[in-house]
């Protein structure tokens, strides 16, 4: 299991048009996919969704700016 870095990302709307992560955490799992899906749980994520953007105490930048998938 790995350490990954999820963070709810927010923004993206016609108000708010400019993204931004916050509520980072890290959370243990096999993959990307089941961090981010363990922290939507955990967090009740509804309408904003935590997405991964590192592992193991590292930031990817090109995991920061890929399209969002959600996964509840």
């Amino acid at each position: 299991m790995a350490k990954f870095i999820v963070a709810l990302q927010v923004g993206g709307l016609m108000e708010e048009p400019e993204i931004r992560y916050c509520n980072f955490e890290e959370i243990e799992a096999e993959t990307r996919a089941e961090a981010e899906t363990r922290y939507n749980r955990k967090n009740n994520c509804d309408f904003f969704y935590g997405k991964c953007i590192g592992v193991n105490g590292e930031i990817y930048q090109s995991w920061v700016n890929e399209i969002q998938t959600v996964r509840k």
